[in-house]
């Protein structure tokens, strides 16, 4: 029997995405599946990949999920009657084409305006509903 030790690094691989695992960490999981290999993962390590994967993951996870509400609000909209008025409220700045500082993000602006899509950083719509 190897008896093969490993370290953090290894367990974030193993757990990262399908498309961002290396081969040569997943063939170690395999060999220790089959019984070819004896697998020894510290616990320090264990702890070690957890907090590195919570911290990767919230970014990547975040940076996913920003991108796909872009998309849905996008496809959505599209089967929305051009008669009535499309709103996009998000709070979340990274979504906006325009941040807190005031600098400008042209291709959100574009990609927003191309779907007739007002974007706004708060769920206020008095003032669209006063005349309602």
């Amino acid at each position: 029997m190897i008896h093969v030790f490993v370290e953090s690094n290894w367990v974030v691989d193993v757990c990262a995405p399908t498309f961002r695992r290396t081969k040569e960490a997943l063939s170690l999981l395999d060999l220790a599946a089959s019984r070819k290999i004896a697998l020894h993962v510290p616990h320090i390590a264990l702890r070690e990949a957890q907090s590195v994967i919570k911290r990767k993951r919230r970014v990547q996870d975040l940076d996913v999920l920003r991108q796909f509400r872009t998309w849905a609000v996008l496809v959505r909209a599209e089967s929305i009657s051009d008669r009535d008025a499309r709103v996009f409220c998000t709070t979340d700045f990274d979504l906006a084409p325009v941040v807190k500082n005031g600098t400008q993000r042209e291709h959100l602006k574009r990609v927003y305006a191309a779907a007739s899509i007002e974007m706004r950083t708060s769920f206020n719509l008095y003032d669209l509903l006063a005349g309602s």
